[in-house]
């Protein structure tokens, strides 16, 4: 479960993110550096053009001139004073994409994670990209006390499957702005069809909260009715029969009263959506060609996908390997390499 100065975090970063007039980055020293890019953001943060977060106090103690982000800071009323500025906005809508790391820290052509046993001959990389849909909703609950939370919700816009999994992995990416240039992109989904779906997601949710919410106030409601109807009923027992007024004056109290709190002890919710944002993660699909003493063997069916953040072809139902590959160039294909195994070059089947 996530801390709350975690969720502080989470909130404000996406919110500086989801702002097209700001633009954040992490450096070295575990900060978050927030670039004020206009007038408007500069005014919202006394004149200034650039803030250096930090969201731990251990942090804070080595960098004293960072700002130390807690519950209690007033850039939290900034940035809610800043959403509820315009309530009916439109979402902002922006592209972005992943870049695909193709060449070894030695800077050859490699097939990221896997180890084939054979002599490579070419590498043949084709990069696509395969969209998805994150949107950020901005999520009020209001009862005595008002609470505010961010939703993401990730899918994706070829076949509108929800993709919450991929939200942990984003957090530690750093998208470059706009859709991707060369490689070819998939065609996605009418995002109506996404938006209706994460509706009913956002709807869904909100509900069981409330649910949960009602559940504690009902409990906080009857305490509040015990404690004011033992209170009334002591004022009751010290005033004598025969000053009506007063007894009646203090029935109408209670009944006041316990309306009053009725009224108060009431949870409303209200969900905004505040951002979309069309990602754009690489796909890369290998083809490997294989050189033998007379022949050559293309192997492909290899494929690195950003999303998972690995490269997949066929695993060995014997031993599970899925890193090591030997090449029959009889045969030309490639057989499970790993320690369980011989590294031939060509196997039992194509003798």
């Amino acid at each position: 479960m996530e801390t709350k100065q975690r969720k502080i975090e989470k909130l404000v970063i996406d919110y500086f993110r989801n702002r097209p007039d700001t633009e954040v980055t992490f450096d070295q020293h575990d900060r978050y550096q927030v670039r004020l890019q206009s007038e408007v953001a500069q005014t919202d943060f006394g004149g200034k053009e650039r803030l250096s977060l930090v969201f731990d106090s251990e942090f804070a103690y080595l960098h004293p001139d960072c700002e130390l982000i807690t519950a209690n800071h007033p850039f939290l009323d900034i940035l809610r004073n800043d959403l509820e500025r315009y309530p009916d906005a439109d979402p902002h809508l922006s592209e972005a994409h992943l870049v695909a790391q193709l060449v070894s820290p030695s800077g050859y052509l490699v097939v990221p994670q896997l180890v084939f046993f054979g002599s490579i001959q070419k590498v043949d990389p084709r990069i696509w990209y395969r969209p998805t849909f994150v949107l950020t909703y901005r999520v009020v609950y209001e009862t005595d006390e008002r609470s505010d939370s961010l939703i993401h919700l990730c899918y994706d816009a070829l076949n509108g499957k929800p993709r919450p999994e991929l939200l942990a992995r984003l957090s530690t990416l750093f998208p470059i702005d706009g859709p991707p240039l060369q490689a070819p992109v998939a065609q996605s989904l009418d995002l109506a069809s996404i938006l209706d779906a994460a509706h009913q997601e956002i709807e869904m949710r909100v509900q069981a909260n409330v649910q949960i919410l009602g559940q504690q106030i009902n409990t906080q409601l009857q305490s509040e009715k015990a404690r004011l109807t033992e209170h009334y009923e002591k004022q009751l027992e010290q005033t004598p029969p025969q000053d009506g007024d007063i007894r009646e004056q203090l029935k109408d109290t209670l009944d006041k009263d316990i309306a009053d709190l009725e009224r108060k002890l009431i949870c409303h919710a209200k969900a905004q959506l505040l951002s979309v944002l069309c990602l754009w993660w690489p796909m890369v699909d290998y083809s490997i060609t294989f050189a033998g003493k007379q022949h050559t063997a293309i192997i492909e069916g290899i494929q690195y996908s950003a999303q998972i953040g690995q490269t997949t072809f066929f695993h060995c139902d014997r031993c599970s390997d899925r890193i090591h590959y030997s090449i029959c160039m009889v045969g030309k294909h490639a057989v499970c390499g790993g320690q369980t195994h011989e590294k031939p070059t060509q196997c039992a089947t194509c003798q």
